[in-house]
This record gives C-alpha cells, structure tokens and sequence, in this order.
C-alpha cells in the first residue's frame, strides 16, 4: 500500500506523546505499535509486516539489527541509542534525525 505521507511506526519503547508530536511536527503519518496491534506481535512479525507496508519505524530494540542483517531492508528503522530518555530528549534526538532526512 502506498501512503502519500512517510509512514512512521513507533514502538512500544517509544511514548504516545511522541507518536503524536511527529504527526504535529513533521509531514508523516505516525503511529504506535499499539494503535497497530503490535504490543503483543514478534519482532519478525513486525518487521515483515513494515517491510510490506514500506514503513520506517522508531524503536530502542537492537534485536531489529540482527532481522536486518538477515532480511536486509526495507523496512527502514531509526535506532534510537541511550536508556530511558526523556520526551524532550527523545524530540531533540528525533528531531535530529528528520531534519538531515530529504
């Protein structure tokens, strides 16, 4: 399915506030592994179903690494580094991230 926006999921690691401050913020279309129903799904699971959806997703799991080295990509991830982080520290990290993408 082609979105006309980039499609943007967030993992359950990630809070909801960020989820809806990407929507606000940049031109993408976010949402939660919750709101996906992914709270309970695997990680290959996940990420054949991004894969398919051509989605970028933002996630503190590293066991996503070892699906790309496997699977190669898409789907794109954004890996973000650094223990629990705090919602601003987590915008200015993303934010970071988005203002270097095209």
């Amino acid at each position: 399915m082609q979105h006309e926006k980039p499609l943007i999921w967030t993992d359950t690691n990630i809070s909801p506030a960020i989820t809806k401050w990407l929507n606000e913020r940049f031109n993408v279309t976010a949402v939660s592994f919750y709101k996906l129903n992914f709270h309970t799904a695997t990680d290959y699971t996940i990420f054949i179903k991004a894969k398919e959806e051509n989605a970028i997703f933002i996630t503190k799991d590293k066991d996503y690494k070892a699906l790309i080295s496997t699977f190669k990509s898409p789907p794109f991830i954004i890996f973000i580094k650094g223990g629990n982080l705090s919602n601003p520290e987590l915008k200015k990290n993303i934010g970071e991230i988005f203002s270097k993408m095209p």
